[in-house]
């Protein structure tokens, strides 16, 4: 078992994939760091080959701090003690400034859907840092997406059971806009 690790995301609504991310990465570490990428949602990516709709206001609805309060109220109600987990900023679009938001050492946690997980995973390797993929897997076997939970919350569909309670009960009791 690993001491501390990471795992990273926009959560850009938070949804049970990411909760299974979580799960899977906490079962194999004592202290878990969830980085919240992209903490400034208006700061365009600089990562070549990211997919130009995150930048759209549409793809980042939530702050930093909506997103923090999502993902901590969704692991303390999902069973996490407190002291298992901090959630930290992680600015993949910076690699080289990683290091004054992680620990090190850390095993850091990753999972491929597509090219940009793949350039993710070399982007780590290639500072050095020890990454380990929890799985590959291709866009038909995601749960969903936080472009689908956007897309149903703008469409007023129904979405509640693509994400955490949590998370739904948030964005209801604020009245969060998408």
């Amino acid at each position: 078992m690993d001491k501390i690790a990471t795992v990273h995301g926009r959560f850009q609504g938070l949804h049970w994939g990411h909760m299974e991310y979580f799960a899977a990465a906490k079962k194999r570490c004592e202290h878990l760091f969830i980085g919240i990428t992209h903490p400034l949602i208006n700061t365009a990516y600089s990562v070549e080959e990211t997919n130009p709709d995150r930048n759209l206001d549409a793809s980042n609805p939530f702050t930093y701090y909506q997103r923090y309060v999502m993902i901590k109220n969704s692991l303390l109600e999902y069973g996490f003690a407190q002291n298992e987990f901090d959630i930290v900023p992680f600015p993949i679009e910076s690699p080289e400034l990683l290091s004054q938001f992680i620990p090190s050492p850390a095993k850091h946690y990753i999972t491929i859907y597509d090219s940009w997980g793949e350039k993710k995973y070399n982007m780590l390797k290639n500072l050095g840092l020890d990454v380990e993929v929890l799985w590959t897997r291709d866009n038909s076997e995601r749960f969903t997406s936080g472009t689908e939970v956007r897309r149903r919350i703008r469409a007023n569909e129904k979405w509640a059971s693509l994400v955490p309670p949590a998370v739904f009960r948030f964005i209801q009791e604020n009245n969060l806009r998408i």
